[in-house]
């Protein structure tokens, strides 16, 4: 054989002719989860129209206790008087301001979020019919001298509401691995670390339980407003 058949020719910008084949396409990029995507801020406009309304009526409630006491249910009220609405209206009262500066950060948060991604159906709708429904559970186990008052019921559905569809519908993650993350926030920042007398952890429990059972039943109406990440514009091509 000629030994010119084995030379490589060369310039001045490096070795001529076209480079070896690649054994590998480039990795392809990460698919963004469907939460990388901050929620906008108007999104906290329907949770601080609540709050609102809770502070309002738990000041009105504080100043004049005897004219407004609807702020609140009780098993004789709910179940001899047919005060329904009161269900509904316990869950703007709040005793102090200590039980209401606990709640409000809670509730402004996960009212945003769930509105951001999943609207109103999410952030107010389920919620309010959570903390109705903990108020009946809760009630009709009380005595009837017990009356009740506060959102704990309702900010407990909301946040297991946002577990359930956290993960379901984020996808950065592997499925039992986000089921772990979600108990284990369930047990660090649901789960009180002291007793309190006051305090109705069966408005607790339940909020979280219907919230739980509200949010895998609504699921297929989610799926419809799940938030979509933005797609990215990442050339898959390989160059020859």
């Amino acid at each position: 054989m000629n030994d010119q058949e084995y030379s490589i020719r060369e310039s001045s910008d490096g070795f001529m002719g076209d480079p070896p084949p690649e054994d590998f396409a480039p990795t392809p990029p990460k698919v963004p989860g469907k939460f990388e995507v901050k929620p906008p801020a108007g999104s906290a406009i329907p949770g601080a129209f609540l709050v609102f309304l809770m502070t309002l009526s738990s000041l009105l409630s504080w100043q004049w206790p005897e004219r407004f006491n609807l702020f609140q249910v009780s098993r004789a009220e709910l179940f001899r008087d047919g005060q329904v609405w009161r269900i509904f209206s316990a869950l703007l009262g709040h005793g102090d301001f200590e039980h209401l500066f606990h709640n409000l950060p809670v509730f402004i948060f996960f009212a945003w979020i769930l509105q951001g991604y999943f609207g109103l159906l999410a952030s107010l709708i389920l919620p309010i019919l959570i903390g109705a429904l903990s108020n009946v559970i809760t009630v009709y186990f009380c005595d009837e001298r017990v009356h009740l008052l506060g959102a704990s019921g309702m900010i407990y559905g909301m946040v297991a509401l946002w577990l359930v569809l956290y993960v379901r519908f984020d996808r950065g993650q592997w499925w039992a691995k986000k089921v772990l993350r979600a108990v284990g926030f369930s047990l660090l920042v649901l789960v009180p670390q002291t007793y309190d007398p006051t305090v109705s952890y069966l408005a607790h429990f339940s909020g979280f339980i219907i919230g739980l059972g509200l949010g895998l039943i609504f699921l297929p109406v989610f799926e419809k407003t799940a938030p979509v990440a933005k797609e990215q514009n990442v050339s898959t091509e390989v160059s020859p």
